[in-house]
């Protein structure tokens, strides 16, 4: 039985499951893990080096894995998740949705909070793009529409049409900008 303790909450292994590793890959078959609200399978290999094929499917629960993830500070509910990991470690490339249902996400580095998430993130690739996505920042209702291309976690293109109403903008230098 695996175990992890966070000040989160707890990571566990809901049912048994292989781990290998060989050749830079580990190999994760017919894992299931339950951690916080979420319990998510995990399904294939996942390399730093060399070619990762690994499906995540569930409800990822960002609150309880937030001391160990270095975007998320905090987050209110599950995510329905449905992905396929490829490539490596370091430029991973997303294949699938992150579905939300008005959750609330805290970002790390002074990003703020959005609320009332609501909307479907799909993935090809290093490209994430939504029809439509909505949420609430700052008390200003967002809606957003587009793309972004985001290898190894820089933005490098993108194409977004950003629809707000009296959008308050603060920055942690003290710069405010009023938008509408």
């Amino acid at each position: 039985q695996f175990l992890m303790n966070l000040p989160a909450g707890m990571i566990q292994l809901t049912k048994t499951a292989t781990v290998t590793y060989a050749d830079n890959h580990y190999g994760i078959h017919g894992a299931a893990f339950k951690a916080g609200a979420g319990l998510v399978r995990l399904d294939g290999t996942l390399s730093q080096t060399g070619a990762s094929d690994l499906t995540v499917k569930g409800d990822l629960d960002f609150n309880a894995i937030s001391e160990i993830n270095p975007y998320i500070a905090d987050s209110t509910r599950p995510i329905a998740v449905d992905l396929h990991i490829k490539g490596t470690t370091a430029s991973p490339e997303l294949f699938g949705s992150a579905t939300f249902h008005g959750e609330t996400i805290a970002f790390r580095r002074g990003l703020g909070e959005l609320d009332a998430l609501v909307g479907t993130l799909r993935f090809s690739g290093h490209r994430a793009f939504t029809d439509q996505f909505l949420f609430n920042y700052n008390e200003a209702g967002v809606r957003l529409s587009g793309w972004v291309e985001l290898p190894c976690f820089v933005l490098s293109a993108a194409d977004i049409k950003f629809k707000a109403s009296e959008l308050p903008m603060r920055l942690p230098q003290a710069l405010s900008l009023s938008a509408d």
